[in-house]
C-alpha cells in the first residue's frame, strides 16, 4: 500500500520576461504563487505561476498547466496542479501546457529538458494531479511519483541532462532525495500496516531498507543524507516544542533527541539535509489578522538543535497555492 507524501505548499515584483543569457544565480526561485480568482461566492485559482527570484523580480511560468486536466483529458477550472522547485532553487519542474508533458526549467539559463514519453506523459486512466514530482537540490535529479492505491506501478528516477531513467520497483511513495542527488528514499507499508523506509540508489537498486519505529514512522517532515543512510525526521510535541531525531536506516537505531531552537508558534513545512551536519527547514505560523501567513527558513545545526533564520517573507491568505525550494 502506497503512503501519501506530504506535499507543503508556498507567494509576489516586477514581472521579467524569459531571459535567453548565461546562468544567472539571481535568478533562483526564493517561492512561488499561484493566485486565486472570486467566483460567485467562493475562489478558485486563477493566472500563471508566478515565481518570485532571488533579486526580488518576477518571473511569469507562462508556459505551466495551472488547471487539473482529469483522466479524460479535460480540464478542471476549480482544481489547480502544483510545481515542484529543487531546493537551491535553480530548477522547476511542471506539466508544459503546450502538449501537457512533465519538463523541468532551469530558471538561471532558462532550458527546458525534455524528459522520456514513459515519464513525461501521464499514463492512461491517470490524472495530472495523480502523479508526484521531486528534485534533487540542485535539480539534476527528479523522481516521478505515482499518488495513491489506485495508482500500483514503479516509480521513476530520472537524470534530468541525460533522460537516464531507472525503475524504483515495487509499490513505495517517494519521501525525498538525497541532497546530492545519490539515493530516493521511498516509504510503503507492510502486510502488517508497520512503516518501512527504503533508500535506493540512482540505478533503482536498493541501498538500504528497515521498518522504522514508531518515532519515525508517526512524525514529519522526513529527509534522507547522502550516505544513504541517515534519515532526518522532526518530532512535534504536544506543548509546542520541536525536536530532531536522526535514524540510521543501515543499523536501525535511533539517535538522541535534540531540541530544536524554533519557536512554539512556528510550524515545520519541510527539512532537507543541507551538508552532512545541517539541514535547512521551512516553518509557517498565520499572522494575528490571518489576512497572510509567515513562511521562514532556517538552517539547523542537527548536532546542538541551534538554528539561524534565513529568510522571511508574507504569503496573502488569498492566494490559492505556494511552493518553497525544495518542494
Amino acid at each position: 500500500m502506497k503512503r501519501l507524501a506530504i506535499l507543503a505548499v508556498a507567494a509576489a515584483s516586477v514581472v521579467v520576461a524569459y531571459p535567453a543569457q548565461a546562468q544567472d544565480a539571481d535568478a533562483t526561485a526564493r517561492y512561488a504563487v499561484l493566485k486565486s480568482c472570486p467566483k460567485k461566492d467562493y475562489r478558485v485559482p486563477c493566472g500563471p505561476w508566478m515565481i518570485t527570484r532571488r533579486d526580488g523580480k518576477q518571473f511569469v511560468l507562462a508556459d505551466a498547466q495551472v488547471f487539473q486536466v482529469e483522466a479524460n483529458g479535460k480540464t478542471s477550472t476549480e482544481v489547480s496542479l502544483p510545481i515542484t522547485l529543487s531546493g537551491d532553487g535553480q530548477r522547476v519542474a511542471y506539466f508544459r501546457k503546450s502538449d501537457r508533458r512533465l519538463v523541468v526549467r532551469d530558471l538561471t539559463t532558462n532550458k527546458v529538458f525534455t524528459l522520456p514519453s514513459k515519464v513525461a506523459q501521464v499514463p492512461k486512466g491517470l490524472t495530472m494531479g495523480d502523479i508526484g514530482t521531486f528534485l534533487s537540490k540542485d535539480g539534476t535529479l527528479l523522481a516521478v511519483d505515482y499518488l495513491g492505491d489506485t495508482a500500483k506501478r514503479p516509480s521513476w528516477i530520472v537524470e534530468v541532462g541525460t533522460g537516464t531513467v531507472s525503475t524504483v520497483k515495487g509499490n513505495a511513495s517517494v519521501e525525498s532525495i538525497s541532497p546530492g542527488g545519490k539515493y530516493v528514499l521511498a516509504s510503503e507499508y507492510t502486510n502488517e500496516n508497520t512503516l518501512k523506509y527504503i533508500a535506493y540508489d540512482t540505478t533503482g537498486n536498493v541501498a538500504n531498507s528497515q521498518v522504522v519505529p514508531q518515532v519515525v514512522s508517526n512524525n514529519s517532515p522526513v529527509t534522507l543524507a547522502d550516505d544513504g543512510a541517515t534519515v532526518a525526521v522532526i518530532v512535534n510535541s504536544a506543548t509546542g516544542k520541536k525536536y530532531l531525531r536522526t535514524y540510521d536506516l543501515a543499523l536501525d537505531t535511533v539517535g538522541e533527541r535534540i531540541e530544536v531552537a524554533i519557536p512554539k508558534t512556528e510550524s515545520v513545512q519541510r527539512v532537507l539535509w543541507d551538508t552532512s551536519d545541517r539541514l535547512s527547514v521551512w516553518t509557517f505560523h498565520d499572522t494575528e489578522s490571518y489576512t497572510a501567513t509567515l513562511t521562514t527558513s532556517w538552517h539547523l545545526d542537527a548536532g546542538t538543535g541551534e538554528t539561524k533564520k534565513t529568510d522571511s517573507f508574507k504569503i496573502k491568505s488569498k492566494v490559492w497555492d505556494y511552493r518553497l525550494p525544495g518542494g
